[in-house]
């Protein structure tokens, strides 16, 4: 999303309205005010380097930035968020050690409190298109 393409966004912007267009439309009206679809309206001011801009500055709970970072789950992840659940997780394992420490039993360790990475990986699928296509490339190499 660097915006420097030659035709002043317009092939990168059409793949992101592909990609996100449902996220982006609602982003467009909630942060801005503004209809993405008045991109197609003629001096309406909304050019396709101008909705790369917007796209590039929308706010870390902005539902493409979600979709973009790979889904539902990020929405809202800023990184106070994220300084929140490493001080919360810190505490807990800190209380844990002075309890183990301290106590005749060892009492069962505290679970973290999940990021959105974390739930990503532990639901995460490899990808089966690709997995064919490696299937097939030993094949062929092989016969």
């Amino acid at each position: 999303m660097d915006g420097g393409h030659l035709a002043g966004g317009s092939l990168e912007l059409a793949g992101l309205i592909d990609r996100y267009g449902e996220e982006l439309l609602a982003d467009f009206q909630h942060h801005y005010g503004l209809d993405l679809r008045d991109i197609f309206v003629a001096g309406s001011g909304l050019s396709p380097r101008r909705c790369m801009a917007l796209i590039a500055h929308l706010p870390h709970d902005a539902a493409f930035v979600a979709a973009w970072r790979g889904g539902p789950q990020y929405r809202g992840w800023d990184e106070d968020r994220y300084l929140a659940v490493a001080q919360v997780n810190a505490i807990r394992e800190l209380s844990y050690l002075y309890i183990s420490a301290h106590a005749k039993r060892r009492p069962a360790p505290p679970e973290p409190i999940p990021t959105p990475e974390a739930e990503t990986r532990r639901t995460s699928k490899p990808n089966q298109f690709a997995e064919l296509m490696r299937r097939a490339r030993t094949a062929a190499s092989s016969g």
